[in-house]
């Protein structure tokens, strides 16, 4: 939110809630990037509202790079549509936002059992609950 609405103030309840974690988590970051001159704390009775400092060198970099996961993203979600997918998720750094320029996706797909006839040949599922890993055969 801050980086993508670099004219806009939000109080800690809005942000910990649009990040989905809790105001005191949410508390201890913006602190971190308070100090680190990332995010400017604006004093607003009764409360602080934050805004991204668009004087930081990071601000930039940091806006072009969750521009560049939130495109990820998207074209994720358009490929996604085109599966005969049960379920999918993407994990990892990716989601949980501390991916770097180095970092992979990780996605999973669970495909529907009537979408794939044989999708990985050689391979035998396990009855459901039973514990253990597939085999290849």
């Amino acid at each position: 939110m801050l980086l993508s609405n670099p004219d806009q103030t939000y109080h800690l309840r809005g942000l910990a809630q649009a990040a989905g974690t809790d105001s005191g988590n949410t508390s201890k970051l913006l602190r971190v990037l308070v100090d680190g001159g990332v995010v400017r704390a604006l004093p607003d009775s009764p409360s602080t509202r934050y805004a991204i400092n668009p004087d930081s060198p990071l601000a930039e970099p940091l806006r072009a790079l969750f521009a560049r996961a939130g495109s990820l993203m998207e074209d994720l979600r358009t490929r996604a549509q085109t599966l005969a997918a049960a379920y999918i998720a993407v994990f990892g750094s990716q989601a949980a936002g501390t991916a770097d320029a180095l970092s992979d996706v990780d996605v999973l797909v669970v495909a529907k059992r009537e979408a794939v006839a044989d999708p990985v040949p050689g391979l035998r599922s396990l009855p459901a609950g039973q514990d253990g890993d597939p085999r290849l055969d």
